[in-house]
């Protein structure tokens, strides 16, 4: 596969994004560039718990509780910045989207319309619930009525999804333009023999240019995404 055709798979929007981008991580494997090939591999992948995920990965939340108050059991937004602090509160109301692509593509095509569920909030309300309830209680004449929070959602915009693929897509098409500047020979076959007919061309060179215009791409999309690229569920 040339580079023409990976570029022409990431433009095909009716093309799945997981598909195009194991192409991709075959021609980056080819060519030994090992950064680019690595941030294929972990968007395909996703990213773990523990793991720094992209920022252009982060969306928006809006965190929901239902309360016991005396005899009713009401659902409330919950400002949770405001309850526990912006810094403390950034897991659950700038939340990270870390499924791979295709878990992605799976998610977006779940949605109807309404916001998304991606969290049940057990963590939060374990560690704070006594918080969360003394923020809902109400004075009355004869003291504070008694609240309990018994359960938290945490909610995405349903365009979440599409967004995050769509910056991959992006970031993958700009790399893969990157590529054309290989001979299509290295990219179609990294064999022995390939690289001997390809030297006289200037394959190193064209090897480490592609490398320094990769490395620029993703650094550049860190630094853009850090601008602030969350999805509004509002």
């Amino acid at each position: 596969m040339t580079q023409r055709n990976i570029v022409d798979l990431l433009m095909d929007q009716e093309t799945s994004l997981s598909s195009a981008m194991l192409q991709f991580q075959v021609a980056l494997a080819r060519i030994g560039e090992e950064e680019g090939r690595i941030w294929v591999h972990k968007e395909l992948e996703g990213y773990g718990p523990g793991e720094t995920a992209p920022e252009y990965r982060r969306t928006e939340g809006r965190v929901t509780g239902w309360f016991v108050i005396g005899p009713q059991i009401v659902e409330h937004p919950i400002p949770l910045a405001s309850v526990i602090g912006r810094d403390k509160a950034a897991p659950w109301t700038t939340p990270f989207l870390r499924e791979g692509v295709h878990g992605l593509e799976a998610l977006g095509k779940g949605t109807s319309g309404d916001a998304m569920t991606i969290m049940a909030g057990e963590q939060l309300l374990n560690e704070y619930g006594p918080q969360l309830n003394s923020h809902m209680k109400a004075p009355t004449l004869d003291g504070p009525i008694p609240v309990w929070c018994t359960r938290v959602r945490v909610q995405i915009s349903p365009t979440a999804p599409a967004y995050v693929l769509g910056r991959i897509r992006q970031t993958a098409l700009d790399l893969a333009l990157a590529l054309e500047k290989i001979d299509p020979r290295i990219v179609a076959n990294n064999s022995h023999e390939s690289r001997e007919a390809t030297t006289e061309k200037g394959w190193p060179a064209q090897a480490e240019e592609v490398r320094k215009i990769i490395k620029r791409i993703l650094e550049g999309v860190a630094v853009s995404a850090l601008a602030g690229a969350a999805t509004s569920i509002l």
